[in-house]
Parts: C-alpha cells; sequence; structure tokens
C-alpha cells in the first residue's frame, strides 16, 4: 500500500501497487468500485483494458520519472487505452483526474507505506 503525492499533497492516501504479472493481470477484476482516496498503480504497465469492468475508471500513464503522459477520463467497461513510452498506469476513481486537476507534464510520486501488492 502506498500513496501518490504531487509535491507535499496527497492526491491518493490508498494506493495499492501491482507489480508482479499476477496481480496486474487481475487488476481490479472483480473488486468493488474505488473510492477517492484509492488507486491501483500498475508497474511496468502501458496499456490497460476494461474488459469485465462493472464501473469506469480514470487512467493516469507515467513514465519511468513518474511524469503524467497521458490521462484518460471515465474509461468505461470494456475498453482499451495505451500509451507509448509508459511506464506505469494509474488506475482511480473516475472524476479523480478533473477534481485534482491532473494534466500531462505534472510530476507525481508514489511513496510506499506498507507491504501490500495486490489489489485491495
Amino acid at each position: 500500500m502506498g500513496a501518490i503525492r504531487r509535491n507535499t499533497q496527497v492526491l491518493w492516501s490508498e494506493v495499492v501497487l501491482a507489480a508482479g504479472f499476477w496481480d496486474r493481470l487481475q487488476g481490479l477484476l472483480g473488486k468493488p468500485a474505488l473510492h477517492e482516496e484509492q488507486g491501483l498503480l500498475l508497474m511496468p504497465c502501458a496499456s490497460v483494458h476494461t474488459w469485465g469492468m462493472r464501473f469506469p475508471l480514470d487512467i493516469v500513464f507515467l513514465d519511468r520519472g513518474q511524469t503524467v503522459l497521458a490521462c484518460h477520463e471515465g474509461m468505461k467497461p470494456y475498453g482499451l487505452k495505451s500509451c507509448r513510452g509508459a511506464w506505469a498506469t494509474l488506475e482511480v476513481a473516475a472524476g479523480s483526474i478533473a477534481r485534482l486537476g491532473i494534466v500531462e507534464g505534472q510530476q507525481l510520486e508514489w511513496s510506499s507505506i506498507g507491504t501490500k501488492s495486490a489489489a485491495a
């Protein structure tokens, strides 16, 4: 478990890191909708799908330095998105990108606050 920050501001305080193959493969499938403090950070990951999902997501693609490369708001179930050059993908509750003012070029920072490494 960890948090995503922009400068000193905590944007998401309950972010699960999915760094293993099986954790990334399962992602949020079968999970309840995320609330505004939750997210899933898939790493490495340059493309995501929402096949089998029951709720929309906001998607943020990051490079190796955790700079925002692309944002996709309200990705509906059964969609597919990818981003050239992305190293990580952050999946968060729909509406989060607009609510927090996330834009391309911003620097985000992942920080671990525990040891959990699979979707909650």
